[in-house]
């Protein structure tokens, strides 16, 4: 489920996990690999977020710290997962201006106000 090409795959199989009342342990699971002292840990958990397309309340606190996370490679995949899931959070969206202005790597800066550029157009093309 987590490496399938396909975005509607893996949304429907995240949703028949959810379904078949298994959805809140890939959801534990996730919240404990974001926990995760081990940066590779977190790196591949993010990935998966946002792969799944799918942010949950319970995620969501464990989510945002990511963006202040030491590791450049922590703070790019929360960017990414951004990008691919266009939350349009008030948080995320604070997180993700404030990387933009204050993140001294100028790569994390790009990521994140392309992110908001993405969620941008998404939100324009729901409402028109």
């Amino acid at each position: 489920m987590w490496n399938d090409w396909h975005s509607e795959v893996r949304k429907a199989a995240a949703q028949a996990l959810g379904k078949t009342g298994h959805g809140k342990d890939v959801h534990n699971l996730l919240r404990d690999r974001l926990l995760s002292n081990n940066e590779r840990v977190r790196t591949d958990a993010l990935h998966k977020v946002g792969h799944l397309g799918i942010m949950t309340a319970k995620l969501m606190p464990v989510f945002l710290k990511c963006f202040e996370d030491d590791y450049i490679s922590i703070r790019i995949e929360v960017c990414v997962a951004c990008g691919n899931l266009k939350i349009q959070d008030d948080r995320v969206l604070d997180k993700l201006l404030h990387m933009a202005t204050y993140d001294p790597i100028w790569r994390i800066k790009a990521l994140a106000i392309q992110c908001m550029c993405y969620i941008l157009i998404f939100i324009l093309h729901k409402g028109a």
